[in-house]
């Protein structure tokens, strides 16, 4: 597991990238409890790349919340939530991309 140096250092060089590309991105987290926001956060100026994230525990606040189907659900740990996406098919807010970690 990266240590929180390791951490820091892919978290600023995403927002290196996002800036230069003109993009920004949110995260839709469920077993990281929301620490991929708190890494990417740690970054000073992050507001200018990161739009924010949401933490789905549960299945019913991932269905409520995210739009993530029944169907979807019965495979948790499997690529398909790894790849989904959102119900309107564009991250939320101004975001330009989606980060969404399984497992």
């Amino acid at each position: 597991m990266p240590d929180d140096a390791a951490l820091y250092a892919l978290s600023a060089d995403l927002g290196k990238q996002l800036l230069a590309a003109g993009l920004r991105v949110a995260a839709a987290e469920s077993c990281t409890g929301g620490w991929l926001a708190k890494v990417i956060t740690d970054v000073p100026g992050s507001s200018q790349w990161f739009e924010g994230g949401v933490v789905t525990y549960t299945n019913q606040a991932k269905r409520e919340l995210l739009g993530v189907t029944q169907a979807t659900l019965q495979c948790l740990l499997s690529d398909r939530i790894s790849q989904w996406r959102p119900r309107s098919g564009a991250p939320p807010g101004g975001a330009h991309r989606a980060a969404r970690p399984a497992g």
